[in-house]
């Protein structure tokens, strides 16, 4: 579907739901579809994934940078393979999800759903990532 596509249909439904007397859902759709798509299926944004790497970054605090890493690669890896799986169809979550949640979602879904190893997250952030990966 293309983009214009995309906002008559989310357009029709948002009006679906107002007709049908619904303002909470359309608040919450609304507040979903006007969410920029975070990559697209099957294909990693790294440039986004790498932004949103950093900033998750500074939600994981430590004195040691090389702990801090190792505590984003490993709630990284625990919500891979827990709550993201319910929460991969989200283009994003809410806003009154909680912030670390919301990143380690924002990582995945740039990332084709792939964990990031503590050695490529320093890479990252040092900014010395190997373009190719």
């Amino acid at each position: 579907m293309k983009e214009a596509d995309d906002a008559a249909l989310a357009a029709e439904v948002l009006g679906v739901l107002a007709e049908a007397g619904k303002p909470e859902l359309v608040a919450w759709a609304a507040q979903r579809i006007a969410k920029p798509r975070d990559g697209d299926p099957g294909k990693r944004d790294l440039p986004r994934r790498d932004a949103a790497v950093i900033e998750a970054a500074k939600l994981f605090p430590d004195p040691s940078p090389t702990r801090a890493r190792r505590e984003l690669a490993l709630a990284l890896d625990r919500y891979a393979s827990s709550g993201y799986r319910n929460d991969r169809g989200f283009i994003a979550l809410a806003d009154d999800a909680d912030p670390r949640r919301r990143a380690l979602h924002r990582i995945l879904r740039l990332n084709n759903g792939k964990t990031i190893g503590d050695r490529q997250i320093g890479n990252i952030i040092d900014g010395s990532r190997t373009p190719s990966r």
